[in-house]
This record gives structure tokens, sequence and C-alpha cells, in this order.
């Protein structure tokens, strides 16, 4: 290796003594703390195309085989991950614990949701610190004692990240307030502080989500210390919240770490929705174009009245007429069922071919909405993921806004074949990340 007579210097980075680790290489060159094995997949696919500066990569076959191969054996989603991120970060704020909102004041930082989705044992980011932070703070253990803190900070990061602001405009004001209780027509108003347009009926479902009225069973159990209390006109803190920030053993840290939860998520909220309607001039759901959600945001985002956990299905979701919702796990496991095995795909940015349940024909009421929505008004809704889980952790669906199908382009019965046009083309990048087939990459080399 030497230096061109016109250059000044060259770098080298040598990763040859850790050969055992060269994917270390593909972390160091994405440069960000918030990565994940399909990402890495993908930038090492593509020579680091993102990378800034005119800076061109090129590996050999063999290096990305490698590479590929030992990021496919690598658990990023591990608890060893995660406490190396919340360490690195917790050295990145001088040495103090990090609140969520610290998260947001640097650029490239983990997002702190994964610290509550890489394990059942941590519900929230405060579950997740207090394990971290049991010798240095022993105090968060003797916390989180508290069942009642423990609901309250559940139940409000079961919505978290935020998908609409009201939730959280509400815990704010309610919070805020002197007897931690607060007016619908007052909540209304905060809300003009961060949306152009009020939706009266999103707030009282709001409130009505909050009290627990579209949970099941048993999470009505899981936060019955913790659900509000909604009369219909105002909304509270439920008693044991109440009790538990005021009246009990270190009330004032419970009370920072509950108003960071709360922060945090109007903070996020402004910095990926700003304050846009998204509901075409208030008509729901209220959904950004390349936003991720899962299906259980779309029943939020809609207003739905029923039971929240009930809205599912094998893909098609038609109980919240006239808005039909689409969910499409694009590239399928290798040992699912023929039945559900779905010819879903893009044909190119602009167009994509979907299949109907299997249990569905032309001639049927669904059937004939779907191959006909624009003359029955019926709204289709398509949001779509690469792949169910990456590393046993589900993943949530890319919006891709409404689509049309194509007059004659149904085909056959249970299931039906057909066209859609989108509505608005996805952009080159989201759709060549959607098509990479990631999952194959590292599985088929030589060891």
């Amino acid at each position: 290796m030497y230096r061109c007579s016109y250059k000044e210097f060259v770098t080298v980075l040598d990763f040859i003594g850790n050969y055992k680790k060269s994917f270390l290489m593909a972390i160091a060159l994405n440069g960000k703390q918030d990565y994940d094995r399909d990402s890495l997949k993908l930038e090492v696919a593509n020579d680091f195309a993102d990378l800034p500066n005119g800076t061109y990569i090129h590996m050999d076959k063999i290096t990305k085989e490698q590479i590929l191969r030992q990021l496919e054996n690598e658990k990023f989603m591990s608890l060893k991950y995660m406490k190396e991120s919340y360490f690195s970060f917790k050295h990145v704020c001088g040495g103090k614990v990090p609140f969520l909102v610290d998260y947001l004041k640097h650029d490239g930082s983990i997002d702190p949701v994964r610290f509550t989705v890489f394990s059942p044992n941590y519900k929230t980011y405060f579950d997740f610190a207090a394990y971290i932070e049991k010798e240095s703070h022993p105090e968060f253990s003797l916390i989180n004692e508290d069942e009642s803190f423990r609901q309250i900070m559940q139940l409000l990061s079961f919505y978290s990240p935020a998908r609409r602001a009201e939730e959280w405009i509400i815990a704010e004001t309610i919070f805020n307030s002197e007897n931690y209780l607060a007016s619908v027509d007052e909540i209304a108003e905060k809300a003009r502080k961060y949306l152009s347009f009020v939706n009266k009926t999103s707030v009282v479902h709001a409130c009505q989500t909050l009290s627990g009225t579209y949970f099941d069973t048993s999470e009505k159990t899981r936060y019955e210390k913790a659900i509000f209390n909604f009369d219909g006109t105002s909304v509270s803190f439920n008693k044991n919240t109440v009790d538990s920030l005021e009246n009990s053993r270190f009330s004032a840290q419970k009370k920072l770490w509950v108003e960071d939860l709360i922060q945090y998520n109007l903070l996020r909220y402004q910095n990926e929705f700003g304050s846009d309607d998204y509901s075409e001039n208030g008509t729901l759901p209220f959904l950004k174009l390349y936003q991720k959600y899962t299906m259980r945001d779309a029943a939020l985002l809609c207003d739905y009245t029923k039971i929240h956990s009930s809205f599912r299905g094998q893909g098609l979701i038609t109980s919240a007429k006239p808005d039909y919702f689409l969910f499409v796990n694009l590239h399928k496991d290798v040992d699912i069922k023929d039945s559900i095995n779905y010819a879903d795909k893009f044909i190119t940015p602009d167009h994509f071919q979907w299949q109907s349940p299997n249990s569905t024909t032309q001639n049927s009421e669904v059937g004939q909405n779907l191959i006909r929505n624009i003359e029955r008004k019926i709204r289709l809704h398509l949001f779509v993921r690469k792949f169910e889980k990456v590393e046993n952790i589900t993943q949530p669906f890319t919006y891709l806004g409404q689509v049309s199908t194509f007059p004659g382009s149904a085909e056959g019965n249970k299931p039906i074949t057909m066209k859609f046009a989108l509505h608005s083309r996805v952009p080159d990048e989201l759709f060549n990340d959607f098509i990479t087939r990631t999952d194959k990459m590292g599985k088929n080399s030589d060891n």
C-alpha cells in the first residue's frame, strides 16, 4: 500500500487481526448508534452508498460474504448490545443517567424504544434503567416495587412512541393541573398548541382509550391501578397514581420519570409529525405517509370504538368501513403454510400486486368493495413490512398511503389476485429497501 504523490495522506482501516469480527467494519462505516441486522446488511450489499462527502466503498465478494455471514449470526437485539448502547450514550451525557428526552438531543443516538422491545422483561425504559443501574442507583429498583408507579409507566409506555398527540396532551394537562384533573374542553384548547386541526371526537376517544374503554379483559387487569377516570366531560389520574406521585416514598423521583415519559413523546411527536393534519381535512384515519405503524395503531388512529386488541386479521381489516386496512408481509418465511403464502409484491414503485384473504370471492360484498373501491367509496390503506420478524422481534408496518384497484385486474377466487395503483409513488430508496432480500444474505455462504 502506498500514498499517491498528489495525496497528503492515506487512511487505512485495519481489520486483519480481527477478521472473525469483520462485521464491526459495517457498524463503523454505518456511523449510527441506531442500527439493526437488516439495515446493516442492506448497507453492505449497497457498498455503503449513503456515505457523505463523495466517499466510496468497494468490497470484494469474499469480504462481503464474510461480513454478511457474521451479521446473520450476530444477535444485535440482545442484552449485550443494549447495555453497550446504553452505557455509550450515558458517556455522551457526561456520566449521568439519561432521561428519554436526552436521546432526542443527540443526532444518531439509539432509539430508546428498543430498550423496551428486545426483551419481555422490560416493559418501560425505567424498567431497563432500573436493571442496568441496580448497582449505582439501587433506589431505582425500590421505586419500581411500587405497583401503581409501574402500571402508570407501563400504561403510558404502551402508547409510546406517540402516533397521535391526544393521549399525551391529556397526560401532560392532567400532570400539570393542581388536582390531576382536566376537562375535555381544557384539553382541546391545550391541543391547539400542538395541532393545526383539533378534532374533538379524537380528544374524547383518547380519554376513553386511557380510561380502558377499548381494553380487553386481560388489559384491564394489567393496568387496573393506572387506568384513567373519565366521566364524559373530565378526565383524571387514577387514585392509585395520585397516591404514588404524592404520598409515597420517592414521590419526587417518580414525578420526574413520569414527566420525562410524557415530554419525550410530545417532543418526538413534534419532530416526526409536526402540527400537520394528516386526517384529510378532519376525516379519519390520521396516517402519515411512510411512517411506521402496528395494526393496533391503526385502530387508535381511526377512532375505532370496539376492543382494540380485536383489530387484526389475515392481512385485511374491514371493520372500520369505509376504510379498509391492508397489511402485507412482503417476504414470507420459507416454512409458511401454502394457505397464507400470498403472492403480494411490488410491480413498480407505484404499482402493487395483492392477494385477498383466502376466503374472499369476487362476488362477495368484501370482494366487490375491494374490486370497485372507487365506485363504492371504499378507501384502501396499504401497509407493508419486509419481514414479520427480525431477530424474533415483531416489526411494524410502513404506511404507503391509499391505493385504488385497477379496473379489470381482479383474477381468481379464494384468494382474489388484484393490482393496485398507489396514490403516492414509493421513494426509490424505500422501494429498493423493500425489494432487497436481506434475509437470504449470509445464509448460503460457506463457513
